[in-house]
C-alpha cells in the first residue's frame, strides 16, 4: 500500500470555498471510476455509517461537501471494484477504526482500488483538513492524472488562504 498526504489549514473565510473546490475534485474523479463509491463515517469504538454512492458528480461532491461541513469527524470515500458492493468489503456491524493495517486489509480484499481518508477538525484560524490516499501504484497514477482538470480552483483558494499581505519596505535613501 502507498499513500499519498496532504495537510490543508484554511482560514475561517474561506472554508466554504475550499470545501465545495475539494468535493468538485472528489466528485469529478469519482465520475471516471467503473465501480461505485462507498462513503464511511468513522466514529472510534462504534459501528461505521456507510452509504453507496453512484459513481455520479453531483451525488459525490455533494456527500462531501455535507460530511466536510459537519463537526470534526474522520471519513473514508472508498473506490469499489465493478460490481462489489460497500457492505461486502465492510462489515456495517462491526467496530470499524480506519487504522493502517485495515485500511491495507481493505485493498487487500480485492473489492476496493483506492481509499482517501479525510480526517476534519477546527483550529482558531479556520479548518483543518487532513487528506490521505491509499492504493496500489497504478490506481494512484490514475486518481491523481484524473483529478488534474480539477484541481485549479482548489489551488488558487488554497493559495489565497495562506497568502499574507507583504508588510511594507522601509524606504532608504541612498547617498551614493
Amino acid at each position: 500500500m502507498i499513500s499519498l498526504a496532504w495537510q490543508l489549514q484554511v482560514e475561517a473565510k474561506h472554508t466554504v470555498e475550499v470545501r465545495r473546490a475539494l468535493a468538485a475534485v472528489v466528485g469529478g474523479v469519482a465520475s471516471g471510476c467503473g465501480g461505485g463509491i462507498g462513503w464511511v463515517r468513522i466514529v472510534p469504538g462504534e459501528e461505521p455509517v456507510l452509504l453507496a454512492l453512484a459513481p455520479r458528480i453531483d451525488l459525490v461532491a455533494e456527500q462531501v461537501t455535507t460530511a466536510l461541513g459537519g463537526p470534526s469527524a474522520h471519513h473514508l470515500w472508498l473506490e469499489l471494484e465493478p460490481a462489489r458492493y460497500l457492505g461486502e468489503v465492510i462489515d456495517p456491524y462491526r467496530a470499524f477504526g480506519g487504522s493502517d493495517a485495515e485500511l491495507e486489509a481493505l485493498l487487500g480484499s480485492g473489492g476496493v482500488r483506492c481509499i482517501l481518508a479525510i480526517r476534519t477538525g477546527s483550529s482558531k484560524e479556520g479548518q483543518r483538513l487532513e487528506l490521505v490516499l491509499h492504493g496500489t501504484r497504478a490506481s494512484l497514477r490514475r486518481i491523481v492524472g484524473a483529478a488534474r482538470p480539477y484541481l485549479a480552483t482548489l489551488r488558487a483558494l488554497l493559495a489565497a488562504s495562506t497568502n499574507v499581505a507583504a508588510a511594507p519596505k522601509p524606504r532608504v535613501k541612498s547617498m551614493l
